[in-house]
């Protein structure tokens, strides 16, 4: 990066409106459809930039070309006709349903599709402007048909009596389209409820925004299990956070009783089964499970137009994750001096350290600095400029994390299906070598397997991940007190 990028900025935003839309599109919960539309934000963007600014960033992303077929056209990227999305969603359907507060509910739900907004949505991979950068991401791009809907939703308790228009959507993947699920999800907003429910999950005054969103899955079993959950966010200085979790579910016991919005036990996901002999259900509570806590992570990451990266840290000997930190901000686009200054002020391991993987476009500055008595380590994200990691290690001593300060628990990850993996790197934060490229694939497996991935996919957005092997202790390697730390980039303004 030359000189001149080192006051280069984001000569543009995208609006916060148009960022705040995606989070509802990410909590469809079986259908894979739902973390992954672009309906609302393209996740490949072209950065405006500065005068002086040498270089430009391009996140691939998927383009969206719109058409209206005939309802009774198969559209063969989906295995489904426009008929076949109708017949699926339309209906009334009833269930028992259960307060996350305690209680139950008759739930009814009425859905009336319009068969004129029926519309093909045609995903292909975006056109690379000449000469940019770019991130060796392959986007996710799958056709869907979507199609607006009139809904009502009552409960028997008078607390929820609510009339909204509502998008569904079906997209064709690799899954098998006789089995494939059609997926709605509306916002709704809690100061013009037509019912008596008033949000007391959660200190509403507390965040930055507030909304109530449905969403609702069509199996083709004649049912239509859903939940209403809250989504709030709100920005904490550099940082932005969010959070959502269900106040109710039904049919009556389909919500994960760890998912409560409140619960201060952070166990989403938990997959602690004691006492339960009866494990008829569990694929579908997993996948319940993987569902929500995607859509609650990708909350945050979405939350506005940001890059997020994701800290994990996993014990060194046994793989078991310890916990979690999200770090996001606004594009800043650190240059290595200031990265380096930002490093030093945070977690003192900047200024004079050596920087890993020398001055080529990364998804991370990492910093290292050799303990003849003393050293430590740092990482900053490249888009945000801000601190992701930072610890010391000591010379027959015991160093520890100085930053992120507060973790998350592991139990938050959930358990999902494997994910691909991304575009990676690692380094040894003990000599400050690279990683073995079969040690990195290694530390990344588990955490493939949990819901960060598919949080970071919603819209079709790329991502990348850094491994780091970060030994408290040096002179003498203790595995009992290492850990390996993977920094997971994207989002929004994306990542390299």
């Amino acid at each position: 990066m030359g000189p001149a990028a080192a006051n280069c900025k984001a000569a543009s935003d995208l609006p916060r409106e148009l960022a705040r839309s995606v989070p509802s599109l990410a909590a469809y919960p079986l259908e894979t459809l739902m973390r992954r539309l672009s309906l609302a934000l393209p996740l490949a963007l072209l950065l405006p930039t500065a005068p002086g600014c040498t270089r430009e960033a391009f996140v691939p992303g998927c383009d969206d070309v719109t058409s209206t077929p005939g309802a009774s056209e198969s559209i063969a990227s989906i295995g489904w006709s426009g008929q076949d999305l109708l017949d699926r969603i339309a209906g009334t359907y009833q269930h028992p349903g259960a307060w996350e507060l305690g209680g139950t509910t008759d739930v009814t739900l009425v859905v009336t599709p319009d068969p004129a907004t029926l519309t093909l949505h045609t995903l292909t991979p975006q056109e690379i402007p000449p000469g940019a950068d770019v991130a060796t991401i392959e986007p996710l791009c799958f056709d869907f048909l979507s199609v607006e809907a009139d809904v009502t939703l009552q409960t028997d308790d008078g607390a929820l009596d609510e009339s909204i228009r509502a998008t569904a959507a079906v997209h064709g993947d690799d899954g098998d389209p006789a089995t494939r699920a059609a997926g709605l999800s509306a916002e709704l907003d809690p100061d013009q409820l037509g019912g008596s429910y008033t949000i007391t999950e959660i200190d509403v005054s507390a965040w930055d925004e507030v909304a109530l969103r449905l969403d609702v899955d069509f199996p083709g079993d004649d049912t239509a299990p859903g939940a209403v959950r809250i989504v709030a966010s709100r920005e904490l200085g550099d940082v932005a956070e969010g959070m959502s979790g269900e106040v109710l579910t039904w049919p009556e016991g389909q919500g994960d009783d760890d998912d409560s919005v409140g619960d201060d036990d952070d166990s989403v996901g938990d997959d602690d089964d004691s006492g339960d002999d009866d494990d008829s259900g569990d694929d579908d509570d997993s996948a319940d499970d993987c569902a929500a806590a995607e859509a609650a992570i990708a909350s945050t990451i979405y939350a506005t137009s940001q890059s997020c990266t994701a800290v994990v840290r996993l014990d060194y000997q046994s793989m078991a994750f310890l916990g979690w930190q999200l770090v996001c901000g606004p594009p800043a686009q650190a240059d290595e001096a200031t990265a380096r200054a930002t490093a030093e002020s945070v977690t003192g391991y900047g200024e004079g350290a050596t920087l890993l993987g020398g001055p080529a476009l990364q998804n991370q500055w990492v910093f290292f600095e050799a303990a003849g008595d003393f050293g430590g380590s740092s990482a900053v994200d490249i888009q945000t400029g801000l601190v992701t990691f930072g610890g010391s290690t000591i010379w027959d001593g015991v160093g520890d994390i100085v930053h992120p300060t507060s973790w998350e628990a592991p139990g938050l990850l959930s358990s999902c299906p494997a994910a691909p993996l991304p575009v990676r790197r690692g380094f040894e934060l003990g000599g400050g070598q690279p990683m073995d490229a079969a040690d990195v694939d290694a530390v990344l497996a588990p955490v493939m397997q949990t819901a960060l991935p598919g949080a970071f996919a919603t819209s079709g957005g790329g991502w990348d991940a850094m491994v780091l092997t970060y030994p408290r202790t040096v002179g003498a390697f203790d595995p009992e007190t290492a850990e390996f730390i993977v920094l997971m980039t994207g989002g929004a303004i994306g990542a390299f």
